[in-house]
């Protein structure tokens, strides 16, 4: 999350420069600060992700959710009910 925020920050450098210059892309004679803009969304979306990510397991960090043979064994038990008519 970090290292994301740091290029986000250092892309803003770069896509200011970029549009100072006033360069276009040879083939599709797009300004080139589009462009580069793409690395500053990139890296802005990846940080707020990583802090999304950061709250939900703050928020869930004493939450003991089932281990993988536990939620296997308790999906197989439901589909056995299901199947025997259980949960009309």
């Amino acid at each position: 999350t970090a290292s994301m925020a740091l290029l986000a920050y250092y892309s803003v450098e770069v896509v200011g420069n970029i549009l100072e210059s006033g360069e276009k892309s040879p083939a599709m004679l797009w300004p080139m600060w589009v462009v580069y803009s793409m690395m500053l969304i990139g890296m802005t979306l990846a940080a707020v992700r990583g802090v999304q990510q950061i709250v939900i397991h703050v928020k869930e960090f004493n939450n003991i959710g089932l281990s993988t043979i536990e939620q296997t064994m308790e999906d197989a038990k439901s589909e056995t009910e299901m199947a025997k008519g259980g949960n009309d």
